[in-house]
């Protein structure tokens, strides 16, 4: 069991490895088109010039950009620079393309001589890099190892719960997984166990539930530790949101609701569903996004039926009320009935967040 616990967890180190490498084969290829990067707001407005070698999105109220490809430094929303540019490797990208240097509940991982700490937003570093590894604040704690051993510090840098796990995850509605002995369970705030370690593998809770596997198949359970989705999928993507959760059977994908009942099956409709590091098809703001049979872009509602009878070459999920779409390769953004509301003009954009999105265009455009 340890032996296949820990290709698991290579498996996983190596997604996460080519996570990150494809986004900086992004920058490569934004340098290769000769892009710059700035903001705009949801009319379309540029609100920051664009003149940056990369940008990402806002979180609170900070953003990472790249003046280079080599450095990475944070922005305030007027554009001004909140904490000075440091070598690449001195943050910590989380595994994601499009958001991989966000600030979580205020502060942002780090690293420095082989170990990782935190800094807050204004670029002091507030927990030492003493960890050889940390995730990310959530709920006010944060997972972190030392000696192979996890366990949780609070924003002081006091550590609250030991560091006695063989693997750890994130606090979410106020409980944890956690690994002991080979099998997971879940812990509370003070370190106690609440859900006894009964599973193979268990991720965090929203909206409820749990993803628990059990026997190589994945199933639900409620935050008392009952089943209450039997152990049936062979594979699972994201979590239960806004009610529902995308499961597979085999290689068929599923819409389940709260009761492990198949909402959608988009098989009929001819849809299959997103699920990668750019984009999936989770639902966000009650919409969700797939692709038809001639692979375009389709936003659905939780019946199945398109909202929108567009059809798009390329897309995003929907944040804030819009969503980016490509028309004729440029970019522009639409809301919940189709239209238009910022034209298709842009290179490359982002999801808005915090009322603001990167676009970015070419060197020699001027809008």
């Amino acid at each position: 069991m340890r032996l296949r616990r820990i290709f698991l967890l290579l498996i996983l180190a190596i997604l996460i490895f080519i996570a990150c490498y494809e986004f900086f084969i992004l920058l490569a290829s934004d340098a290769k088109e000769d892009l710059i990067f700035g903001y705009i707001d949801k009319k379309g407005d540029l609100v920051i010039e664009p003149k940056y070698y990369n940008a990402m999105p806002f979180s609170s109220g900070l953003a990472a950009i790249q003046s280079d490809p080599d450095t990475i430094a944070f922005i305030n929303k007027t554009g001004i620079i909140q904490i000075d540019k440091h070598d690449r490797s001195f943050f910590i990208p989380d595994p994601s393309t499009l958001a991989p240097y966000l600030f979580h509940e205020n502060y942002k991982s780090i690293s420095f001589d082989g170990k990782q700490g935190f800094i807050d937003k204004e670029g002091n570093i507030v927990i030492k890099p003493r960890f050889d590894t940390v995730t990310y604040f959530s709920e006010g704690l944060a997972a972190v190892q030392k000696n192979q051993k996890w366990g949780y510090i609070d924003n002081m840098d006091a550590v609250v719960i030991e560091l006695k796990y063989e693997d750890a995850g994130e606090f979410s509605e106020d409980l944890a997984y956690v690994q002991l002995k080979d099998k997971y369970g879940f812990i509370n705030k003070a370190g106690e166990c609440v859900i006894e370690p009964l599973f193979d593998k268990a991720w965090s809770f929203y909206e409820g539930m749990a993803v628990v596997e059990v026997g190589g198949k994945h199933g639900y359970i409620n935050h008392e530790g009952k089943i209450v989705i039997e152990p049936q999928f062979d594979h699972f993507y994201g979590h239960f949101k806004q009610g529902m959760a995308m499961v597979a059977i085999g290689n068929r994908w599923y819409f389940i609701d709260e009761k492990g009942k198949v909402a959608i099956d988009l098989q009929p409709y001819g849809y299959t569903l997103l699920y990668n590091l750019v984009t999936d098809s989770t639902f966000y703001e009650g919409i969700s996004l797939v692709k038809d049979k001639d692979d375009s872009f389709v936003y659905i509602d939780k019946t199945g039926k398109p909202i929108i009878e567009k059809r798009f070459s390329n897309a995003h999920p929907f944040s804030e009320g819009l969503a980016a779409v490509e028309v004729d390769g440029r970019w522009g953004y639409i809301n919940k009935i189709g239209d238009f509301v910022i034209t298709p003009q842009f290179n490359r954009v982002g999801n808005f967040s915090e009322g603001m999105s990167f676009v970015a265009l070419q060197k020699t455009k001027t809008r």
